[in-house]
C-alpha cells in the first residue's frame, strides 16, 4: 500500500466532507453514509500516520478550519433532517388512529 503524505490525506478528507454536504442536501442518505464510511477509514489512516507537522502549518490549519466549518453545517443539516422526519412520523401516528382518533376529537370539541 502506498502511503500518502498528510497534506494529501487531509485534502481527501476535506473533499469527502464537501461531498457529504452535497448528498445530504439532496437527501441521498445512502451515498452520504458511504462517504461517511470512507471518511472514517481515511481518519484511521491519518491517525495511524501520526504526522502532526502538516496540521501545525498554516495550510494545515486552514484545511482543518474548513473541515470544522463543514462539519458544523453537516451536523446542523442532520439535526434539521432528523426533526423533519420526527415531525412527519408524529403526524402519521396521529392519523393512524383512524375513526377512534377522529371520534375523540369530536367529543372533545362538543359543548355542554
Amino acid at each position: 500500500m502506498v502511503v500518502k503524505p498528510a497534506q494529501d490525506l487531509w485534502s481527501d478528507y476535506l473533499f469527502l466532507t464537501k461531498e457529504m454536504g452535497k448528498f445530504l442536501a439532496r437527501g441521498d442518505m445512502d451515498t452520504f453514509d458511504a462517504l461517511l464510511q470512507q471518511r472514517d477509514q481515511l481518519q484511521k489512516l491519518i491517525d495511524d500516520q501520526g504526522d502532526r507537522a502538516f496540521t501545525a502549518s498554516a495550510e494545515g490549519r486552514k484545511i482543518l478550519d474548513l473541515i470544522r466549518d463543514l462539519d458544523i453545517r453537516l451536523k446542523q443539516g442532520l439535526h434539521s433532517r432528523y426533526h423533519r422526519h420526527k415531525q412527519r412520523d408524529n403526524l402519521e401516528l396521529s392519523y393512524a388512529g383512524g375513526m377512534a382518533a377522529a371520534a375523540t376529537g369530536i367529543l372533545m370539541n362538543r359543548k355542554g
